[in-house]
Order: C-alpha cells, then sequence, then structure tokens
C-alpha cells in the first residue's frame, strides 16, 4: 500500500521539478556564467516561486481528495492509503522547493555542497523512516517524508546561501587582484 500511494503521489512533484528545471536551467546557468546578478536573482526567484505556487496546488488537490484519487487510481483495496497521501505530497512540497537551491551550486561548481545536501536527505530519510516506522507503522513512514525533505531543503538553502557569497567573495576578490 505504501509503495503504490508513495509512488502515485509523488509523480506530480517529480513532473514539476523537471519541467521547472528544464524551463528555467539553462537561463540560470548564463545568468551565472555571466556574472549577471540580477538575472540570476531574477531567474532563481521564478524558478522557487513557481515550484511553491505548482507544489502547494498540487498539495491541496492531494489533501482534500485523497480518498477520491485511491479509489479512483489504485483502487478499493488501497483506500487505507489515502491517510498518507497529504504527507508524503508535504514532503514533495519540500523537495521541489530544494531542487532550484540544489542547481544553484551546480551552477557555482560547488558539487561537494550538492553531495553533502544529498547525504543529509538520504541519512535523514534512514533515520525519520526507521524511527517513524518502528514506532508508528506505515503512517509514521509517511510522517517522515516531509521531515527527511525538510532537513534537506533545510541543508540546501545553507548551504547554497553560504557557497554563494563565498564563490561571490572569490570572484571579486580575484578581479581586484
Amino acid at each position: 500500500i505504501y509503495a503504490a500511494v508513495y509512488g502515485l503521489v509523488s509523480k506530480p512533484f517529480l513532473m514539476i521539478s523537471t519541467a521547472l528545471e528544464l524551463a528555467l536551467r539553462q537561463s540560470y546557468y548564463h545568468a551565472v556564467s555571466t556574472n549577471d546578478e540580477r538575472g540570476q536573482h531574477k531567474v532563481m526567484s521564478t524558478w522557487v516561486l513557481s515550484a511553491l505556487v505548482a507544489s502547494v496546488i498540487c498539495l491541496g488537490i492531494v489533501t482534500f481528495s485523497a480518498d477520491e484519487l485511491t479509489r479512483l487510481l489504485l483502487g478499493e483495496k488501497f483506500k487505507s492509503g489515502a491517510s498518507l497521501m497529504p504527507w508524503i505530497a508535504l514532503g514533495y512540497c519540500l523537495f521541489a522547493l530544494s531542487s532550484p537551491l540544489e542547481r544553484r551550486a551546480y551552477a557555482r561548481k560547488r558539487t561537494g555542497s550538492v553531495l553533502r545536501i544529498q547525504a543529509g536527505g538520504a541519512a535523514a530519510s534512514v533515520l525519520a523512516g526507521m524511527v517513524g516506522t518502528y514506532f508508528y507503522g506505515i503512517l509514521g513512514a509517511a510522517w517522515a517524508v516531509p521531515v527527511y525533505f525538510g532537513c534537506q531543503l533545510a541543508l540546501a538553502a545553507c548551504l547554497t546561501r553560504k557557497s554563494s557569497r563565498f564563490v561571490l567573495y572569490s570572484e571579486k576578490d580575484s578581479a581586484h587582484k
């Protein structure tokens, strides 16, 4: 039940993230490569805001239509999975917001930051998943999704902000030499 519900709920959010990345990544990379700080801010703001709006709409649909979606797309045998859907959807909202921040690190050639973001998210996933499942079963596993994607988003926000300052400082410092 969990795997079927997780797979169903995650797909729209993954499609949103992928579509936004395909639409905006090259514009953002171009702005970074030309040191266009205004362009970088504009594209990144558009990317994050678009991910937020699309994900919140999707979260609302999943939350308020969980019973209908489960019955229609998975069948009666999976109706107990409807209670898991909002939690998984909330987690994927957070995931959709972390994706553009990871691309910020890629654009600045800070792949070590990307590794730390992904590793931190994976570690949080294992820990939250184990604890949630042990104490609360299948519902605890669903509760773990926003926990670990929230950790990943927080780590992405922290590391990309820090790496952006470092890279911008280094570029300005090297230009003066």
